[in-house]
């Protein structure tokens, strides 16, 4: 929060002091960041010092890149997105592109306070959820228990988003109205239609980045390369096609963003079977008279294992018919 509050007051007042220099603004940005890292930085290595016996670069980090190929595209796909009309106006319109640079970095600094909200929100209510939920599958709780959990969990992430729409769209507004102001003061009669676009675009793309955090959370990260590569294949052939103005990444921002919450309200209400089908699996099947209370069907004994039930005839082939897929 402090970082964050040093960029956006350092940036306002070097923008104002020299208008004719686009490099101050990013100045101040930068300076706040800077301390954003090491406040960030200085709270890891206190909660988790670095090993005596580890060298500064560990070879075994590239590893992550093969072992979670859908994450690494996820963000690469991401940061494309949005830096890809940036770097598509500065090579096909260099007249307009520090005109067009200077509102994207404005229109970028009202999603700070929603960011900064949303984060303390996810890692404090929401993440107590998020972890009762995983005890729950880890311990072997039944499914009554993990299913009134996960109740819990999808009642906190809605409330969270909701709190997000609420923060993002209010500042959006306001930032809309103002923009005369603040947004375009001093620029020209196109600046207008920019700052309505980037303002637009960034609300989308807060959403959408949310959207597939709360994903990331359960490790689905193949369903989200989708939106992400949608957010980026759209905002590189609009700018392409029709560099000016920034309608294209605010197209791209709507429609990651609708794909993202689509795939959201999709996912979520079966989150439970999701996550527990992608875990590594050890049957065990027991005889009905060791079945418990709550009857047939599958007990959970941890992440690394379950119980198939049966009870009678049919449940016997249900159970089988789960066994089998599982096997698969």
């Amino acid at each position: 929060l402090v970082g964050n509050g040093v960029s956006v007051v350092l940036s306002w007042v070097l923008r104002n002091h020299r208008l004719e220099e686009p490099l101050n603004a990013l100045t101040g940005y930068l300076i706040g960041q800077i301390l954003l890292v090491i406040a960030l930085l200085w709270a890891l290595l206190a909660e988790f010092p670095w090993p005596e016996e580890k060298q500064l670069w560990d070879r075994e980090a590239l590893g992550c890149l093969r072992k979670y190929p859908y994450l690494t595209a996820l963000g690469l796909l991401y940061y494309t997105g949005l830096w890809a009309d940036k770097g598509i106006m500065t090579l096909l319109q260099p007249d307009e592109a520090g005109q067009y640079a200077h509102i994207c970095f404005l229109a970028q600094l009202t999603a700070l306070p929603a960011l900064a909200s949303f984060f303390m929100s996810v890692e404090t209510e929401f993440f107590e959820h998020f972890r009762e939920f995983f005890l729950s599958l880890k311990s072997g709780k039944s499914l009554a228990h993990i299913r009134r959990v996960k109740a819990s969990l999808l009642s906190s992430l809605t409330l969270s988003l909701r709190g997000l729409i609420y923060t993002q769209g209010t500042l959006t507004v306001v930032a809309f109205l103002l923009a005369s102001a603040w947004l375009t003061a001093g620029l020209g009669p196109a600046a207008a239609t920019t700052a309505r676009f980037q303002l637009w675009g960034v609300f989308a793309q807060t959403l959408m980045f949310f959207s597939t955090i709360f994903l990331v959370y359960f490790e689905l990260y193949r369903e989200c390369v989708r939106p992400m590569l949608v957010f980026a294949v759209v905002n590189t052939l609009g700018t392409l096609l029709y560099p000016h103005s920034g309608i294209a990444f605010c197209l791209a921002s709507w429609l990651g963003m609708a794909l993202s919450l689509r795939l959201l309200s999709e996912l979520m209400p079966d989150v439970d079977r999701l996550v527990f089908l992608r875990q590594p699996l050890i049957l065990h099947r027991i005889d009905a008279s060791d079945a418990p209370s709550e009857g047939e069907g599958l007990q959970t004994l941890g992440l690394h294992s379950l119980r198939v039930i049966c009870v009678d005839g049919q449940g016997a082939d249900d159970a089988y018919g789960v066994y089998t897929m599982v096997q698969k």
